[in-house]
């Protein structure tokens, strides 16, 4: 089942939709079999079949669902020898763009309803799940965003004025082999695996988050991401001089102007 997310704006809306599947096969009316399968649905997190795999406790995906997108960064990390090359890592970060490829969400219902299990983010529908963001030496993260669905007359006058939507900005430092993205490093990610062109980070990268806020059944307390460094940072802003304001100004001008 695959996941839907909505994005609004500046800041995406994400609402979770999940739905784990049975893999108890009942050949028959054998009494024994039926009490097996109705304790293993009461007791999600003893799962009784002995080939399901799990990392930091939760469940890897399902094989149509990004299992062997993950099983390929999990053997990245266990491939990594000896330290991070941090100094390379540094100079990679504010000398090319850092392109996520690869993200996969820890998801935990807090009313421990659910199996805590691994999400791929290529498995929701809508909204920006993966970023290429921009670090500057100053600091500063840059990273770009798009109109939203609803949108598509503004997108197109957007479009008309020369710009493909807007850049918005935040914080990051990186030391102790960790990445610390927001305001007073509220999002931190360890570096896992770097082998000078790849990465593997694991907890939270900004602005790649997820239920933030109150009234949420469920949480992502951490996430895996593959990162690429690639060529661009001249040209990154390109189309997207706008800040978040100006985007929203606008936006605000133009639906006085064009009322639905």
């Amino acid at each position: 089942m695959r996941r839907v997310l909505f994005s609004a704006f500046i800041i995406p809306l994400m609402m979770f939709a999940a739905c784990e599947k049975q893999n108890t096969e009942n050949n028959g009316n054998n009494q024994d079999d039926q009490n097996n399968e109705q304790q293993q649905q009461q007791n999600p997190e003893k799962p009784q079949d002995s080939e399901v795999r799990t990392y930091k406790n939760a469940l890897l995906p399902e094989s149509e669902m990004g299992l062997s997108e993950m099983e390929m960064i999990l053997s990245l990390i266990e491939e990594q020898v000896g330290a991070i090359d941090s100094d390379l890592f540094n100079n990679k970060l504010t000398t090319e763009l850092l392109d996520c490829q690869q993200r996969f969400m820890l998801i935990h219902n807090l009313n421990g309803m659910e199996t805590d299990h691994w999400s791929w983010g290529n498995a929701w529908d809508g909204g920006t799940m993966t970023y290429t963001l921009r670090l500057d030496d100053d600091g500063t993260l840059y990273y770009r965003e798009m109109c939203g669905c609803a949108d598509i007359d503004f997108d197109a006058y957007l479009h008309d004025l020369g710009y493909k939507g807007y850049n918005d900005t935040s914080a990051w430092i990186f030391e102790d082999d960790t990445l610390y993205t927001g305001e007073d490093k509220k999002y931190a990610a360890q570096v896992l695996y770097f082998d000078g062109t790849k990465a593997v980070l694991e907890g939270r990268v900004y602005p790649m988050t997820l239920y933030e806020g109150e009234g949420y059944k469920v949480t992502s307390p951490m996430e895996l991401y593959l990162f690429e460094f690639k060529e661009g940072r001249e040209a990154f802003l390109d189309g997207f001089e706008l800040t978040a304001k100006e985007f929203n100004d606008l936006r605000e001008e133009y639906y006085a102007n064009n009322p639905q």
